[in-house]
Parts: C-alpha cells; sequence; structure tokens
C-alpha cells in the first residue's frame, strides 16, 4: 500500500510541476484533464502524508518504549501508542477506499426527467 500511495504522490508532484508551466494552459483540454486528475489526487497525497507521520510517530513511541529507563515517558508513550494505532487502522480503511477506482460512470452527467401521475 506504501508503494502505491508513493507512486500516487509523485504524480501528483509531477502533475503540479506540469501545471505550473504556462505554456500548458494553451492546450485547454489538456489542462483541463491534467487538472482534474490532481484534484481527485490531492485528498489522497494529503491523507498519505497524514498516514506516513502517523507511522514515523508509532516509531519514535516503540523505540521509547524500547530505549528509555524513566517508566512515566514510557507510560506516556504506550498511551500515545494506542491512540496513534486506532489512528492508523482508521487512515487505512479510509486509504483503501480512495484507493478503489472510480467507476468512469460516476463523473458523467444524467438526465432524470419525472412526470406526474406516472
Amino acid at each position: 500500500m506504501l508503494n502505491k500511495l508513493e507512486k500516487l504522490t509523485e504524480r501528483y508532484h509531477e502533475l503540479n510541476k506540469e501545471l505550473s508551466d504556462p505554456d500548458i494552459f494553451k492546450d485547454r483540454e489538456k489542462s483541463l484533464k491534467l487538472t482534474k486528475e490532481q484534484k481527485e489526487l490531492e485528498e489522497v497525497v494529503r491523507v498519505a502524508q497524514e498516514y506516513k507521520n502517523i507511522l514515523n510517530q508509532i516509531e519514535g513511541d516503540e523505540q521509547i518504549i524500547e530505549e528509555e529507563e524513566d517508566r512515566e515517558l514510557r507510560e506516556i508513550a504506550e498511551e500515545e501508542l494506542e491512540e496513534l494505532n486506532t489512528k492508523k487502522e482508521s487512515l487505512e480503511e479510509k486509504i483503501k477506499m480512495m484507493l478503489v477506482p472510480k467507476d468512469p460512470q460516476d463523473s458523467k452527467n444524467a438526465i432524470m426527467e419525472i412526470r406526474a401521475g406516472t
């Protein structure tokens, strides 16, 4: 999952780089496509960064628990570790839902006619 998130983050940064070039806006269709893709990746990248930060904090807390001699500090790290593991699990579920491929029909318009008495 981390590899997939890393690839999406790289793609997001590539899109930012491409969209920073003023010449891209000469081709309206391409610029709209890139802007739309960037917008779709924006939330995933934000959540991925949050997930990575939590993983780093978990690693730091585990290191404190293993190496620290101060009992109070270890207890604080253990409490924080429980909270971080809960956040990690919820973020993993959120990321899994975000990584599910979108249905191409979702972005299309639909016309619905409602008639009275039918």
